[in-house]
């Protein structure tokens, strides 16, 4: 029975992966569904980065999956199942991101922060803050305002550069939606050559938003990867 870790993205939580969960399910695969720590209503851990993300789910990991899992990650949530294998190659079977940004620097991430103000949010995009408001609880704020930290953090310190990404073994499909305005072509690809097991694919007409992406589309995507490296 295929088993599949789906891993939310930034400012998301467990529940976003729900509709992808849903289309997987009806092929009669098991989904999990984590969420990290600050996100949907948990309690914030000491930390609030990449590193603290990779710690939480490797002790899922070491719990549910010893002999290893497949994992999906969505933007943020790639980047952590990537870092995960390269940490924890053993608990990690084959990974698949969507909309994973690879290249951070500094003022890539200074212009990615000013899209997190959460009185601009409030202001312009009420619908947005209402969404996070119910997704994260009264503090979906400060969930934002880390999340902004995390970035630029990144920026500092992008732990998926390319020579990092030349250890880690584990099969992974990068996939990026072909309307994507956060992630380009261009970084996607050469994560994915840069992976000695990589391969890349384009989707056709999906942005960057999760909510916006053809469920049905990208469960294909992930059962044609995951039974081809199966052999």
């Amino acid at each position: 029975m295929r088993q599949l870790l789906l891993l939310h993205g930034a400012l998301g939580s467990g529940q976003q992966m729900n509709p992808l969960a849903e289309k997987l399910e009806e092929d009669g695969w098991i989904t999990y569904r984590y969420t990290f720590s600050g996100h949907g209503g948990r309690s914030f851990a000491s930390a609030f980065h990449t590193e603290q993300f990779t710690e939480e789910l490797g002790s899922w990991l070491n719990q549910n999956a010893p002999g290893g899992i497949d994992i999906f990650g969505y933007s943020m949530g790639g980047y952590i199942a990537l870092n995960a294998a390269r940490l924890y190659p053993s608990r990690v079977n084959n990974v698949i991101t969507l909309g994973t940004k690879f290249d951070w620097h500094p003022l890539q991430a200074e212009e990615e922060v000013k899209r997190l103000n959460p009185k601009v949010i409030r202001e312009k995009v009420p619908a947005f803050a209402y969404l996070l408001k119910e997704r994260h609880g009264d503090h979906w704020e400060e969930v934002m305002l880390r999340t902004a930290g995390l970035m630029l953090r990144l920026g500092d310190h992008n732990l998926l550069r390319a020579e990092a990404l030349s250890g880690i073994q584990n099969p992974t499909l990068v996939l990026l939606g072909d309307r994507d305005d956060m992630v380009t072509r261009r970084e996607s690809q050469e994560a994915a050559d840069a992976l000695p097991g990589g391969q890349f694919q384009l989707l056709p007409d999906t942005p960057h938003p999760f909510e916006k992406v053809n469920p049905t589309v990208l469960a294909e995507a992930i059962r044609e990867f995951l039974v081809g490296v199966a052999g």
